[in-house]
């Protein structure tokens, strides 16, 4: 669980998944396992294009996608929400309350460089 005083890049994870927009589910799906993600981002070089969740892919093979013929840039979230990496984690978890958002993009202060995405669950539960 936070606490009053930390910022997020203290509570978030710092181990991503990240794939380009050419990236196929089949490959996609490797990628979340091997990480032991549940987000993977969606990236063109340095710039953040989206990012698929789980839920995302599981919504693809419902609707009968090919696993090695859809994209990641097919079934992406584009409208990521990103935070700074000093913003108090209180203020991180009220705003993905109120969004109604389970992942937020956290960026360094110096720049694009991502430090990770924590979930809701990461924010209220106690780490050990």
């Amino acid at each position: 669980m936070i606490k009053s005083d930390e910022v997020i890049a203290q509570v978030a994870e710092s181990a991503l998944c990240v794939v380009s927009p050419e990236t196929t589910l089949r490959e996609l799906v490797d990628e979340l396992v091997l990480a032991g993600q549940a987000l993977a981002l969606v990236m063109t070089k340095e710039t953040v294009d989206g990012v698929v969740s789980e839920g995302d892919v599981v919504r693809a093979i419902h609707d009968g996608a090919d696993l090695d013929q859809v994209w990641a840039a097919d079934v992406m979230t584009t409208e990521t929400v990103f935070v700074d990496q000093q913003t108090a984690a209180w203020d991180v978890l009220e705003l993905m309350l109120d969004e109604h958002i389970r992942h937020v993009v956290i960026n360094r202060d110096s720049g694009p460089a991502l430090v990770g995405f924590p979930a809701v669950v990461d924010l209220v539960l106690p780490r050990g």
